[in-house]
């Protein structure tokens, strides 16, 4: 629920040529608050994981075993993103920074799934350390704009297809899931603004910040994917994949809803905050 995605965030500022701090304000907490998102799932996940087995694990241990799996995550990315920089950062062909970037992409992946570390972490500190090692890397993200509508065309034919029609017709589970979208916008929205007027914000800043959060599809989904395909959950009891089933459609509703009203609250916030780029 903390997810906002940054995808719908970024395409409706660039599409309304949009500056000013409340941009600044908005791309800072997106981008804060999926790697928050990220780093407390691998915490959640890395407790929830270890209370699933049938040895009973002190909840200490498991909270000090999950932050060495975020500090080892982080090292193995800021390390793949240090070799991608010094590696291409003479090359000027795009395609051939492109496979090296991939491979140690793809690396890095391979070596935190086999570490049974976050690849999540890995790959978000990965691209932190890129971008903020020089502004000319920013080319390698660029290079990459070209393969992401197929992949969010899959990603989301994924996702849609864990996506069971029936659950709904259980009327508890629709509340659940409408209680989560109320809640979530109310977090969102309360929190931003609690924390502006604090902070003494500009007034108009604070009260329609909260409304540009509410998209939420790509971190929220690679999530729930992330779950579903750990053997944590594979070898869970059927009791307990049930129960992540039927978290799996909540969220699934969740994103359904928040995509389809989302980016239209977005939109409306960033304009009456607009300050067009020349």
């Amino acid at each position: 629920s903390a997810a906002t995605a940054p995808a719908a965030t970024v395409v409706i500022v660039e599409k309304l040529k949009a500056r000013g701090k409340f941009v600044d304000y908005l791309y800072g907490i997106v981008a804060l608050d999926d790697a928050g998102t990220v780093i407390l799932f691998s915490i959640a996940f890395a407790i929830s994981g270890s209370m699933m087995g049938d040895v009973q694990v002190n909840i200490s241990h498991s909270i000090i075993h999950a932050f060495k799996e975020i500090f080892i995550s982080i090292i193995i990315g800021a390390i793949s993103g240090l070799i991608i920089h010094f590696v291409t950062i003479r090359k000027r062909n795009l395609n051939e920074i492109k496979i090296i970037s991939l491979g140690i992409i793809f690396l890095t992946t391979s070596i935190a799934i086999s570490m049974h570390l976050s690849p999540l972490i890995a790959n978000m500190t990965l691209g932190m350390i890129l971008i903020n090692m020089n502004k000319k890397n920013a080319r390698i993200l660029f290079s990459f704009e070209p393969m992401t509508p197929p992949l969010y065309a899959i990603f989301f034919a994924i996702a849609g297809a864990e996506l069971d029609i029936a659950v709904f017709k259980d009327p508890i589970i629709l509340l659940a899931g409408f209680v989560f979208i109320i809640l979530r916008f109310l977090g969102k929205y309360f929190g931003v603004f609690l924390s502006a007027t604090v902070l003494k914000i500009d007034k108009n800043i604070r009260n329609y910040l909260g409304l540009s959060l509410l998209p939420q599809a790509g971190v929220a989904i690679g999530l729930m994917l992330f779950v579903q395909a750990s053997p944590i959950v594979l070898q869970a009891s059927a009791e307990v994949q049930s129960e992540i089933a039927e978290m799996t459609n909540i969220i699934l509703m969740s994103v359904f809803v928040n995509e389809i009203i989302g980016p239209s609250l977005s939109k409306f916030a960033i304009l009456k905050n607009l300050k067009r780029r020349i």
